[in-house]
C-alpha cells in the first residue's frame, strides 16, 4: 500500500498514457474497418453475392473461361497465319502502250504472287479492235512462257 501511495502520480500518468494509446489504436481500427466495409460493399454490389468465397470462386471461374478463350484465339491465329502464306502478298500493276500511237496507256500487266513468289500474271493488251487478256502462271518468280519487257518489269516490281 505504501508503494501505491508514494507512486500514485506515476501510476496515474501510466494509466493516462495507456488509455491514450488504446484510444489511438481504437480509432485506427475504426478507420480501417470503415475502409474495409466500403470495399466490401463495392465488391458485393458488383457481383450480387454476399459471400466472399462465392465471389472469389466466380472470379476464378471467369478467369478460367477467359484463359480458355485466349487459348482458342491463339490457335485460330496460328491457322490464320499459316493461311496467309497461300494468299497474294506481292502485287504490281504496270500500265503501258501496246502499240505506237495508241496513247493513254490502256494496256496493263497485273501480277499477283504469294510469299514464295508463285501466282499469276494477267496481261491485258488494248488494240484498235478491242482488248485481249492473257494469263501466265508464275512459279517462284519464273514462268514457262517468254515474257515481254512490261511483264518482266511487273514481276520484278512485285518481288521487290
Amino acid at each position: 500500500m505504501i508503494f501505491i501511495e508514494t507512486n500514485i502520480y506515476m501510476i496515474i500518468v501510466i494509466l493516462i498514457g495507456t488509455s491514450f494509446a488504446l484510444l489511438i489504436i481504437s480509432l485506427s481500427c475504426l478507420i480501417s474497418n470503415r475502409k474495409l466495409t466500403k470495399q466490401y460493399k463495392v465488391l458485393t454490389s458488383l457481383t450480387g453475392e454476399v459471400d466472399l468465397v462465392s465471389i472469389i470462386t466466380n472470379n476464378q471461374d471467369n478467369i478460367e473461361k477467359a484463359y480458355k478463350k485466349v487459348v482458342a484465339i491463339e490457335k485460330e491465329l496460328v491457322v490464320m497465319n499459316n493461311n496467309l502464306d497461300e494468299t497474294f502478298q506481292k502485287m504490281s500493276i504496270v500500265k503501258y502502250n501496246a502499240f505506237e500511237g495508241m496513247g493513254a496507256q490502256l494496256s496493263a500487266v497485273i501480277v499477283l504472287m504469294n510469299k514464295e513468289g508463285s501466282g499469276i500474271l494477267l496481261n491485258s493488251i488494248h488494240t484498235n479492235t478491242g482488248s485481249h487478256m492473257y494469263s501466265k502462271a508464275i512459279n517462284k518468280g519464273k514462268t514457262e512462257q517468254a515474257l515481254s519487257p512490261e511483264e518482266k518489269k511487273a514481276i520484278q516490281e512485285a518481288i521487290n
